[in-house]
């Protein structure tokens, strides 16, 4: 079983892995959240923009007379079990998923950057990483390529020895994954450099050819951007629909078909100017116990994507996220369409929060998006299929269940 949202600082020995997977964005269920109100101009409202203001506007109506439909964080924090979804909670999907749509080709660039906090008053030991990404995205087809610089500095017992043994370590890790809506074909590869004297640089690379479909990150998904790490990798909509939905997805990873989803409207709100629709999505595992809860945002008027996102891990506290995200900056790419350009995650030490009821940052993750285009006119078939396995690669296949190894000797994978 694979826990959700269990955001604990990153260690030294898996810190390279993580960060790989990572480019993360956590939060949820905001009990004592601080809110701040700006003005906003209005630009004009053209049709696509309609889409998420209009609706939104007349769920928030409903909501409001629909007391079933609607819990205060309270009640929200004290429910267990899953309920059939309200007609506005339906509406809700209904909206959301139009919104989707308009995100379904896409392709961007973008950049990420984590940092160990409080930072070391040593350069040389301060824990960092920065990644670079891009993606081609074309419905289920898609093409990312991820490299990610990395320093990571700790200190450890070992034996009787009364001090620390101290070591660390820089590098680059190196992932493309292609897939055409039948096979995956993905590249691996790790190059890391110990600061220890005496110790050899390491390099490492995989390949894979599969016929099991790929996750696709959330942060090519704008309306699951703050949901990168810890939760199903699923578009909002599937999200919302529960377990059922998410099993049927392909490959969402994340979850155990014995959980149990529940989704709650808890009212509406303002945060940076914006117009918001709250919603609560709990996770409570087989064996009975609440597990997580985020609280998102939907900003009405931006297409009804995540402005902020309260995460909770209940077993550290009920009242108190261990990690809130925020979108910084939008950008209007189309007339009535909005995409997430800048956003953080503030993730805070888990036993601080239990023992003391104080968030104290642990560490935090940056977003940047440098572009982003709808509707891309020229992406070729073959960004999907072609991918080129250096010589020497060990290459795993699967395929129809059965798994073989095979080394590319002098020829590129077709």
């Amino acid at each position: 079983m694979i826990l959700l949202a269990t955001r604990s600082a990153p260690s030294t020995l898996f810190i390279i892995l993580l960060i790989t997977a990572v480019v993360l964005p956590l939060s949820t269920i905001g009990a004592q959240n601080k809110t701040k109100t700006e003005e906003i101009s209005k630009t004009s409202a053209q049709k696509k923009r309609n889409v998420g203001r209009s609706s939104a506007a007349s769920m928030a109506v409903a909501a409001e007379t629909t007391q079933n439909a609607t819990l205060s964080k309270k009640e929200a924090s004290h429910t267990f079990l899953d309920a059939p979804a309200s007609d506005v909670l339906k509406e809700l999907i209904r909206e959301v998923q139009k919104n989707e749509q308009l995100y379904s080709d896409l392709k961007l660039t973008m950049t990420s950057v984590y940092e160990k906090l409080p930072k070391h008053v040593d350069v040389n030991k301060q824990n960092q990483s920065e990644s670079e990404i891009s993606i081609d995205l074309q419905g289920q087809k898609f093409c990312k390529h991820a490299k990610v610089k990395s320093h990571f500095w700790g200190a450890a017992f070992f034996g009787i020895s009364p001090k620390p043994t101290e070591s660390s370590s820089s590098g680059t890790t190196e992932t493309i994954n292609v897939f055409d809506g039948k096979t995956r074909r993905s590249f691996w590869k790790s190059d890391t450099s110990p600061t220890t004297i005496g110790e050899p640089r390491r390099v490492r690379s995989r390949g894979l050819i599969s016929d099991e479909p790929p996750s696709l990150t959330n942060l090519a998904r704008p309306h699951m951007f703050l949901l990168d790490s810890g939760c199903p990798k699923v578009p909002l909509s599937i999200y919302l629909k529960g377990i059922k939905a998410i099993s049927a997805y392909p490959n969402p990873s994340y979850f155990s078909r014995d959980w149990v989803i529940s989704v709650h409207i808890l009212g509406d709100a303002e945060f940076k100017g914006l117009q918001c629709i709250k919603i609560l999505i709990d996770t409570t595992l087989a064996n009975g116990i609440r597990h997580n809860g985020w609280e998102l945002w939907l900003a009405k008027d931006r297409n009804l994507i995540p402005v902020r996102n309260f995460s909770y891990t209940y077993r550290w506290s009920k009242e108190m996220p261990i990690a809130e995200s925020t979108v910084d900056e939008w950008k209007e790419i189309r007339p009535g369409v909005w995409f997430p350009i800048k956003a953080h995650t503030d993730r805070y030490h888990s036993r601080t929060v239990k023992r003391e009821g104080k968030q104290k940052l642990s560490w935090r993750m940056q977003y940047h998006v440098k572009s982003v285009l709808l509707d891309p006119p020229r992406i070729t078939q073959d960004v999907f299929t072609k991918l080129e396995f250096p010589e020497g690669t060990p290459i795993t296949v699967r395929n129809h269940g059965k798994v073989s190894t095979i080394k590319n000797e002098d020829k590129n994978s077709k």
